[in-house]
């Protein structure tokens, strides 16, 4: 009986801490995915940045 206790609330944390794991890892891909857009916005500002530098001169 000890040792189901124990084993009991490793299982439960087990269960916790794959629960964690899973939502980091979704918040992961959302950050990648907003990153990708940044990086695209960027881009295109730089694009337009140049165009303008090459008007002006």
């Amino acid at each position: 009986r000890r040792i189901e206790e124990p084993t009991e609330e490793l299982e439960e944390k087990t269960k916790e801490l794959e629960e964690v794991v899973e939502e980091l890892e979704e918040e992961a891909v959302e950050l990648e995915e907003e990153e990708e857009e940044l990086d695209a916005k960027i881009e295109e500002l730089d694009e337009e940045l140049e165009k303008r530098r090459m008007n002006t001169n």
